[in-house]
């Protein structure tokens, strides 16, 4: 009898500290409530870290703190981190990511002459300088028994 009396509390408290040893979930969605796919979603200063799926839909298992903050980030939209802790619930987020508008300093382009010029006359006055470089080269590398050193001579 008492062994049973201790199984069954055991299998009790098994179970429950396995649902609260750290699982998140959610959805993330724009402002017109469409599901954002590839969305990174990660626990602040962790590698611990997925992406939305198809549906907008994220899940977090194995969280290596009770308590910390969730991180969702996606290019175009303005990063939110949010609070969690796992023996408070609810742990389903819902989660409505705002379009991050990005402005850029004004470009001036010139005409005169293509950019590739220079750089392509650059090269040229390098070309002697180089070509020295690669006469013969030497590398040491490990492939599947064969160990030494190879001398290759451009043709």
């Amino acid at each position: 009898m008492h062994s049973l009396y201790f199984e069954k509390h055991f299998l009790f408290f098994f179970l429950l500290s396995s649902t609260l040893s750290g699982q998140l979930k959610g959805t993330l969605t724009d402002s017109l409530n469409n599901p954002l796919i590839g969305v990174s979603v990660y626990i602040q200063n962790s590698f611990v870290g997925t992406v939305t799926n198809e549906e907008g839909q994220f899940y977090l298992g194995n969280l290596p703190e009770k308590k910390g903050e969730i991180v969702f980030k996606s290019l175009g939209y303005e990063t939110q981190k949010r609070p969690f802790d796992v023996q408070k619930t609810p742990l389903d987020y819902k989660v409505q990511l705002r379009e991050a508008f990005i402005s850029l300093k004004e470009v001036t382009l010139k005409s005169d002459e293509n950019p590739a010029n220079t750089i392509i006359r650059a090269a040229i006055n390098k070309r002697k300088e180089q070509l020295l470089k690669s006469q013969s080269f030497t590398a040491n590398f490990y492939s599947k028994g064969v160990v030494g050193k190879f001398h290759c001579k451009p043709k």
